[in-house]
């Protein structure tokens, strides 16, 4: 995030408007990203070093975001955490508990029949964030299993882009127009 916000304008976007989407276990990725932001994990290097590390907003598709039982059977969890993590160590890589009143606002999106990331992830997740008071959206399709991108044309799931995108100009109303008169 500090390395995208600082080299920024160099292809002509706006460093304060800089948010994260992840996928699947990219979704953990983005979620740990958006939830210990300000948590040192290098010693500084450079000037871009100095750029903060908070993603304006987050999108979290079909995520993996608890490591947690009963739902700690992904592959994420066993590459992340090995056969024999403790409870302590699960809880320290679950994002739904990381979550705090600056956690930055949250779009999430996931099908029901996901084999793979329970549904169960998307509604903490949301949940915990409903909890801190942060901006949040969540749609569940009935179907769509898991994998999907920009979803299938005709699918349910296909509408996610532009759900996320009616969301976002509601979230930042106004601060858009703000900072394209204020580079």
């Amino acid at each position: 995030m500090r390395l995208i916000r600082s080299m920024a304008r160099n292809y002509g976007y706006d460093a304060r408007h800089v948010g994260i989407m992840g996928f699947s276990a990219g979704g953990h990725l983005a979620g740990i990203i958006e939830t210990t932001y300000n948590k040192q994990y290098y010693t500084p290097i450079d000037g871009a070093d100095n750029h903060s590390a908070r993603p304006e907003f987050v999108v979290l598709l079909y995520p993996v975001m608890t490591m947690l039982p009963p739902y700690d059977h992904t592959h994420s969890e066993k590459v992340l955490l090995g056969r024999d993590a403790t409870p302590a160590q699960q809880k320290a890589l679950s994002v739904e508990k990381l979550v705090t009143p600056s956690t930055p606002p949250t779009f999430l999106a996931q099908a029901e029949d996901d084999p793979i990331s329970n549904i169960a992830n998307s509604k903490m997740m949301y949940q915990a964030l409903q909890d801190n008071h942060i901006p949040a959206d969540i749609h569940l399709f009935p179907t769509g299993g898991h994998g999907w991108g920009m979803g299938a044309p005709g699918t349910p799931e296909q509408q996610w882009p532009q759900l996320f995108l009616t969301w976002l100009q509601k979230t930042f109303a106004g601060q858009v127009n703000k900072s394209q008169t204020n580079p």
